[in-house]
């Protein structure tokens, strides 16, 4: 039995077009950062919003996660929750109250400062939603507890408008 040449060279031919595709790719500034540009950030669909406070689907999820950082976290590849803003936390004995330990010296983007207060206000607006913004399978069943305040370290009281 005798093969032909086209047998040897078809395969061959695909290879060496697979390999020079690979090398057609943008540049790559490795360790380099700069300002501006554009992110381009690819998903099964569109995000719905981008407010962490009215997200009910997945997609939305992803980039919230990049964008924002919460007082606890998951431990990469475990349920294990881990210290983020928060440094530590502890709940009162009957698991109604809780107080965190915020990390000093973080600021948001536009430097305001990262505080007590900052988290406070964000626990009311999350817990005190107009229903209008709410999604329609929370609007009558989300389970609520009659405390709706948050106490900054300085003993403000946050309560509902």
């Amino acid at each position: 039995m005798r093969l032909s040449r086209s047998w040897f060279v078809f395969p061959l031919a695909a290879l060496a077009l697979v390999f020079a595709a690979a090398g057609c790719g943008g540049s790559s500034k490795s360790g380099s950062s700069g300002s501006g540009g554009e992110l381009v950030f690819g998903t099964a669909a569109d995000p719905v919003v981008l407010d962490g406070a009215l997200v009910s689907d997945g997609e939305s999820l992803r980039p919230i996660d990049q964008m924002f950082e919460g007082l606890v976290t998951l431990k990469e590849g475990t349920t294990e929750v881990i210290p983020a803003l928060a440094t530590s936390w502890k709940a009162d004995p009957a698991g109604t109250s809780w107080t965190f330990n915020l990390r000093e010296n973080v600021k948001f983007h536009d430097g305001t400062d990262f505080n007590a207060d900052a988290v406070c206000f964000n626990f009311d607006r999350w817990y005190n939603m107009p229903a209008s913004a709410q999604s329609r399978a929370c609007r009558s069943g989300c389970p609520r507890t009659s405390r709706r305040r948050c106490s900054s370290s300085s003993g403000a009281r946050r309560s509902p408008a």
